[in-house]
């Protein structure tokens, strides 16, 4: 295991809560690094914050059921907006909110 994936496994192994594992900025993740992360019994939920949505489709992926996954709509937005230089009408806006509300679990 690499530094970051020894640093969430201890959290997870010296805590009896189940942990989510937050993708930031600082924290990107390969795919094989969420599986072996995944595989901790307590890691229980994926946050992905980083905006890279095709590295959270990969990681999805490849992970399945295993866990929880949770969104942020400011991760779609931000795709939407700055690399596929879409500008968002009011409807697709609405359309987001129903379909992927801001951090609750899918």
């Amino acid at each position: 295991m690499d530094g970051l994936v020894d640093y969430y496994a201890s959290i997870a192994e010296a805590s009896g809560l189940g942990v989510l594992v937050y993708s930031r900025d600082w924290a990107h993740f390969t795919p094989a690094q969420a599986e072996q992360l995944a595989e901790i019994p307590n890691i229980v939920a994926w946050k992905d914050g980083s905006a890279d949505i095709r590295r959270y489709q990969m990681i999805r992926e490849r992970l399945g059921d295993k866990l929880h996954w949770v969104v942020g709509l400011e991760t779609i937005w931000f795709r939407l907006t700055t690399e596929l230089e879409f500008v968002p009408t009011l409807l697709v806006f609405q359309l987001l909110l129903r379909n992927c509300p801001s951090n609750f679990m899918i």
